[in-house]
């Protein structure tokens, strides 16, 4: 859920991580880095094949590494011109959650789920085409992954960072110049923290997106008082319904500062106690 999103954020999968997922979900192909840091989880994988049955096929993305098919060079083949006609009711994703009380569990997403969720999204927050979206969140949660989604279906440009870091943030939103950043709580209390929020450059940002806990007052007001030209937008969701409820952008600035908003479109929420 996006609730433990800074758990794994700054630790990547390693061995372990990895054994589980690959072996739980039945995977038969794995995409990932030659190198991150001093960890290469391409190397893992290529280890695992010999573990696990499903997994047939590592791809690296980077440098070569034997074991691994290279990316650069699948992408020269002609594209398969044969692919399946997907509909909203077929399987999308396998998601895991953040695992925060054992290991991380599985939750099937179908395409309509997701895909109208996002797009609802986008609609009740006026992207367009010239944005451009940095999310700090890993995109191996829902969070880093909807924006993706996101700024898809507008033709929006997403900006990549490989791991968040309050330098590395600051030097992504010099180069890509955002126009909407996906964070959390977190990551604004590291900025304000090392004295870097008032060097942050906001002229592009029409919105923050905050998410993962409860949005303490004072980082909410620091960023409304810091986007000139926007502000801040509160979302609360969970792997198993992707965004739950959120703020809009035409909302007063007491309730963006002080609520996590309103169901989406087609979504209902009800309050229930833990009996």
């Amino acid at each position: 859920a996006l609730g433990a999103v800074m758990q794994t954020m700054h630790m990547p999968y390693r061995d372990a991580e990895l054994r589980f997922l690959l072996a739980h979900s039945g995977a038969k192909c794995f995409i990932g880095m030659s190198a991150l840091q001093d960890y290469s989880p391409v190397g893992d994988a290529v280890q695992l094949r010999r573990e696990i049955d499903t997994l047939s096929c590592v791809v690296t993305v980077g440098e070569g590494v034997e074991g691994a098919f290279a990316l650069d060079d699948l992408l020269d083949h002609e594209p398969v011109d044969d692919l399946p006609t997907l509909m909203g009711d077929d399987a999308f994703i396998l998601l895991y959650t953040s695992g925060t009380t054992g290991n991380p569990k599985g939750v099937p997403i179908k395409y309509a789920w997701f895909m109208n969720n996002a797009r609802i999204a986008v609609d009740d927050w006026e992207f367009v085409h010239d944005d451009v979206i940095l999310s700090a969140a890993p995109y191996t949660h829902l969070y880093g992954l909807w924006t993706i989604i996101m700024t898809l279906y507008v033709g929006a440009t997403n900006a990549l960072i490989p791991l968040f870091t309050p330098p590395g943030l600051m030097e992504a939103v010099d180069q890509f110049k955002p126009t909407g950043i996906f964070a959390v709580p977190a990551h604004i209390a590291a900025l304000i923290n090392l004295g870097l929020w008032d060097k942050l450059d906001a002229a592009n940002l029409r919105f923050i997106v905050q998410a993962g806990i409860i949005v303490p007052t004072h980082i909410a007001e620091a960023i409304e008082d810091k986007l000139e030209n926007g502000c801040v937008i509160q979302l609360f969701g969970m792997s198993e319904l992707q965004a739950g409820s959120y703020t809009q952008p035409s909302f007063p600035r007491d309730v963006r500062i002080g609520t996590s908003g309103r169901p989406p479109a087609g979504m209902e929420l009800k309050i229930a106690d833990s009996g």
